[in-house]
């Protein structure tokens, strides 16, 4: 990558979070990702340590996404949750409903699709 007068460039993201959409299989992949997989970015550096997340929920996405490398920079006493039992739950939202259920309405900024059995 070339600009002109730039002699050193920092982009900060994380190509694993969750990635724009498009129909355009070039805008589909963000330029940060672009640039980590062309080879482009001589030497990545990845901030390691969360510190928004309980633990509970950060477990997740550490092992899933993060290959157990991502820590967390809090305890669960900094990220107490009162009368909340277990700070994470996934909810199969799964359901038999037919393709009908899933309405496509148009709106002045381009689609929105809604699956009525799953509100």
């Amino acid at each position: 990558m070339t600009l002109t007068g730039v002699e050193k460039l920092v982009l900060v993201g994380d190509e694993k979070q969750l990635s724009c959409f498009s129909q355009i299989p070039d805008l589909a992949i963000s330029l940060f990702e672009r640039i980590l997989k062309n080879g482009t970015c001589k030497e990545p550096f990845m901030l390691d340590t969360q510190y928004r997340m309980h633990p509970a929920i950060s477990e997740f996405p550490r092992h899933e996404f993060y290959n157990g490398e991502l820590k967390d920079g809090i305890n669960e006493s900094a990220r107490s949750m009162n009368k909340i039992t277990k700070p994470v739950f996934f909810w199969d939202t799964y359901g038999e409903a037919p393709e009908e259920a899933i309405e496509k309405r148009r709106k002045s900024d381009g689609f929105t699709y809604t699956n009525t059995q799953e509100i």
